[in-house]
Formats: C-alpha cells, sequence, structure tokens
C-alpha cells in the first residue's frame, strides 16, 4: 500500500469520525431541549432548574425558581426544534413555541442557547 493511499484512507476515516460525532452531539443537544421544554410544559419545573446553565443555579434556589416560574403569566403549550448549530461549547437551537398569553395563543420563533459544561448540554437564559 502506498503512502498516499494510508494517507488517503486516514483521512476517509478522520472526516466519517468527524461527521459522527458531530451528529452525535446534536442529537445530545436536540435530546436535551426535547427534555426541557417537556418538563416545562408538565410544569416539572425541578426537570427544568436542574437543565439551567450553573450560573443561573447559583443565583436561585431550585423553590424560588419554582416559584417564580410558576408565577409567570405566560404557559407554553407545544413546541418545535428547527435547526441546531453547535460551534464549540456553544449551541444554538431555532425554536417555535406556541404560548398561551392572557387568553391567546402566541406563536413565537427565536434561538434558543445551550451552553456545554461540567459534562453536559444546559440552558442559558436569553
Amino acid at each position: 500500500m502506498t503512502i498516499l493511499r494510508r494517507m488517503s484512507i486516514i483521512a476517509i476515516i478522520l472526516f466519517v469520525s468527524l461527521l459522527v460525532s458531530c451528529n452525535s452531539n446534536e442529537r445530545i443537544v436536540r435530546n436535551r431541549v426535547e427534555k426541557y421544554y417537556k418538563a416545562i410544559i408538565g410544569k416539572n419545573y425541578d426537570i427544568s432548574y436542574e437543565m439551567e446553565i450553573q450560573f443561573v443555579r447559583n443565583g436561585i434556589t431550585k423553590d424560588d425558581y419554582i416559584g417564580k416560574t410558576e408565577e409567570k403569566p405566560v404557559a407554553i403549550e407545544s413546541f418545535s426544534l428547527g435547526e441546531i448549530t453547535i460551534d464549540g461549547t456553544s449551541a444554538g437551537v431555532n425554536l417555535s413555541l406556541n404560548v398561551i398569553y392572557e387568553g391567546r395563543e402566541i406563536k413565537s420563533a427565536f434561538k434558543d442557547i445551550w451552553v456545554f459544561e461540567n459534562g453536559n448540554w444546559y440552558h442559558a437564559p436569553n
């Protein structure tokens, strides 16, 4: 086997492993986002609290977080995820929400931010 052929094979292997890694990270982020918003919709705020970045959790107790979240006049009814872009330890998730505010249904679309810290992806306030 020539050196050029060996280098080509190595390059292909590295490229494929990079693709698999990117798809794996995207799938992990997608799963975390889905779990977070399902917790919010289900009013399982103890779960969503644990999925907030450390900065947020350092600034508010779980009980205060739950109390403030329950007091919000907006209720998320459903969500859908769009494109996810990962740049190092930050991920942007295109998100669409259907919310109820003062009895009216409102559709909202924005980029949700997630940060990789302590070995996992966590929601960052927008």
